[in-house]
């Protein structure tokens, strides 16, 4: 709790409010497995990101509020990979995202379990929150082995969180950096290794850059709107 007086200042000058970027960096890379006696290549389209959060909050629950799950959502589908968005022989895209907390409806048994959807249409996800942030993956997938060759136009699902830290995790902090290193092995089967990293850094915006220890720093503000 923060107590503000009428004067404008905080009671007791011991709590203090730091603010933080309220989305935070997501970046993919997708790549075909490499196995001994198996070709394999995979060529990634479109993504598209779905159920992205809409509203936020202006402090976060790190930072001391009670846990609030987003409410109304919204999708972003059909963003085209270019030719050049190739990195250390992977395809890759990054995107920004609004905070999105949600909370598992059932335990998953493994990174795969995730995403299950008990094969119903339209798409209901068994353990996944409904309003969960996924990202759809779409392309085409080839493989040669023992001479015989086969492609599909298939289409993959992952759910975001720190799902190899926890597989029940499908949280978007704010200010973070996610990373997701997605490895296909066939038409249906990919490994997912994620990655988080606290304070993600925003490239194409600028200001007045504030370094301080973890007491934080003072600063007086009027009822305007401050850089």
């Amino acid at each position: 709790p923060v107590n503000i007086t009428t004067a404008g200042e905080i009671a007791g000058d011991d709590n203090a409010i730091r603010l933080s970027r309220i989305v935070s960096k997501v970046k993919f890379t997708i790549k075909a497995a490499n196995t001994t006696g198996v070709t394999r290549s995979f060529k990634l389209d479109t993504y598209d990101i779905m159920n992205i959060a809409q509203e936020g909050r202006l402090i976060g629950n790190n930072d001391g509020n009670d846990r609030i799950e987003a409410e109304k959502v919204n999708n972003n589908i059909g963003n085209t990979i270019g030719v050049n968005d190739v990195e250390d022989g992977a395809q890759f895209f990054e995107v920004y995202l609004p905070e999105n907390l949600q909370t598992k409806v059932k335990s998953a048994n493994s990174q795969a379990d995730r995403e299950n959807d008990s094969q119903t249409t339209p798409k209901v996800f068994t353990k996944a929150p409904a309003k969960g942030t996924y990202v759809v993956l779409k392309g085409k997938y080839e493989e040669t082995k023992n001479g015989t060759t086969r492609s599909a136009d298939v289409t993959y699902y992952v759910h975001l969180g720190d799902c190899t830290k926890d597989v029940d995790n499908y949280d978007v902090e704010r200010n973070c950096k996610y990373t997701y290193n997605i490895t296909v092995e066939g038409v249906n089967k990919i490994i997912v290794e994620a990655q988080k990293k606290d304070g993600a850094d925003q490239p194409g915006a600028e200001g007045v850059v504030l370094e301080y220890g973890a007491k934080g720093k003072n600063m007086t503000l009027d009822s305007h709107y401050e850089y």
